[in-house]
């Protein structure tokens, strides 16, 4: 059949029709060509000029203020190796932790090896980082040519994931190879960091091996003296005094420019007290009480800290200890090398220092008590002349007045970070770059009622396709009008 001749074709409505399609068409093309550029030039920004925003708000979801501070001087290349298979109960965290340092910087790089499927890497891992056993997991932090290995037990060690702790921890032993030795003295009823028991000091004693501090004991019936690689000497609550040769090698520690660490408890004869006071400290036999910031009467939570680089960083924390004597400065005279005894923790105004042990409700009996604030930890330096400017390393020595603060059973509060930031400054650290502790991730599942789920299932199964619905009906309706 021949084709009809259609003249609408070839008039100007036809013409202007056709332009018209034409204009849509290369508007289109046009937009979906300044889209795409738009796109690459957001993606461009994005990648050179990002934000990182944190919607998780457990224990790995961000590094910790210390541990950005411990990478600021860091170094620039960090490679961290995770030798740890998916289904171990680390693996998740690690690979999330890992992940965070990752984003600080390009120089820090995260490789997985399966020990299953990669066995011979595995196995030369191993090797090069010193582990026993091809099915050790765990992680290999690499910095420099020097490597430091993190066991995967040691990781979720206690119930609380303790990467950051240990990773951090691990960062600043390949930064600093040299490790302060640290002596707790034993043989007077002190607390030791061998002991696993709720008096024991295990706990604290495994946060300082996190800082890269070598934990020992001594005993001056078989050591004789305080051995040459002592940093800090701690005394961790000795029930029994001193023998008169102990105070002689205390003494002649702390004139060699030593440091001692003590936590004394009250109403115990230590021996220490004729020390102590040539220090300038004087050790009262009398308990602390303050019935208003206190659960039992017994029991101290202080809050108020004096401005001291131990405890700078606790500000809005609250240190409790069980059980406490007071710690007075003794007035010195003026001239010489004399001590400087500064309070670091005070008991609040509502205090005072109960010297009756029998009194089964202590009260404030103003002829023998004295009132608070009391100082119950002081910070004592002695360095050269004031005035004379000498490259002279000072003394230093912390006496605490309890010793359950730092056990297992007492670290509760700020009492980790307080034992600790004293043991930073006593060895001319900085507490503002300790490396923090574990922390326990939690549980973070919603927890909702029936009728709460049947609402949410509503707004979400209704209620926005409903919404999107009546915006699609509204732009057909003002587009017809």
């Amino acid at each position: 059949m021949p084709r009809r001749f259609n003249a609408s074709r070839f008039s100007a409505a036809g013409r202007a029709q056709r332009w018209r399609r034409w204009l849509g068409r290369t508007d289109l093309a046009v937009s979906v060509a300044l889209a795409a550029v738009l796109f690459a030039m957001v993606n461009l920004l994005a990648s050179r000029h990002w934000v990182r925003l944190h919607a998780r708000s457990d224990a790995v979801g961000r590094l910790s203020e210390k541990t950005l501070r411990l990478l600021e001087d860091g170094p620039d290349a960090i490679r961290f190796t995770v030798l740890m298979r998916p289904e171990n109960d680390a693996w998740q965290p690690t690979a999330d932790l890992l992940r965070e340092y990752a984003a600080l910087s390009p120089g820090i790089t995260v490789r997985h090896v399966h020990p299953d499927r990669d066995l011979a890497e595995a196995e030369s891992l191993l090797r090069d980082a010193g582990a026993s056993g091809a099915t050790e997991e765990g992680i290999i932090v690499e910095i420099d040519g020097r490597r430091a290995s993190i066991p995967a037990a040691r990781l979720s060690a206690g119930g609380a994931y303790r990467g950051e702790a240990l990773v951090s921890g691990a960062i600043r032993s390949l930064v600093r190879p040299s490790r302060p030795v640290v002596y707790f003295l034993r043989g007077h009823g002190e607390r030791s960091p061998g002991d696993f028991g709720p008096t024991g000091c295990s706990r604290i004693a495994d946060r300082m091996r996190d800082e890269n501090w070598d934990v020992r004991e001594l005993d001056f019936g078989t050591a004789r003296a305080v051995p040459a690689d002592c940093a800090l000497l701690v005394l961790a609550g000795p029930q029994n005094p001193l023998a008169g040769h102990e105070l002689n090698l205390l003494r002649g520690h702390l004139d060699r420019r030593g440091r001692l660490l003590l936590l004394l408890d009250p109403r115990t004869d230590t021996g220490l007290g004729p020390l102590l006071r040539d220090w300038g400290v004087q050790t009262g036999g009398d308990t602390v009480a303050d019935p208003v910031h206190s659960l039992g009467g017994r029991d101290l939570h202080a809050d108020a800290f004096p401005g001291h680089p131990v405890t700078d960083s606790l500000r809005g924390s609250s240190a409790v200890f069980a059980l406490t004597r007071s710690l007075r400065p003794i007035p010195q005279p003026p001239g010489g090398d004399k001590p400087v005894v500064t309070p670091v923790v005070l008991s609040s105004p509502d205090s005072w220092a109960e010297y009756d042990p029998g009194d089964a409700s202590p009260h404030y009996d103003p002829p023998t008590d004295l009132p608070g604030p009391l100082p119950v930890a002081v910070a004592v330096e002695r360095g050269p002349v004031p005035g004379v400017h000498v490259q002279i390393r000072p003394t230093r020595m912390m006496v605490f007045g309890d010793s359950g603060f730092a056990s297992n059973g007492g670290l509760v509060g700020a009492n980790s970070d307080l034992f600790l930031n004293a043991v930073h400054w006593l060895l001319d650290d900085d507490p503002a770059r300790m490396v923090p502790g574990p922390r326990d991730a939690g549980d973070r599942r919603v927890l909702a009622t029936r009728p709460q789920l049947h609402r949410l299932f509503a707004c979400i199964a209704v209620g926005f396709p409903a919404l999107l619905a009546a915006a699609g009906f509204a732009v057909a309706w003002r587009r017809r009008r």
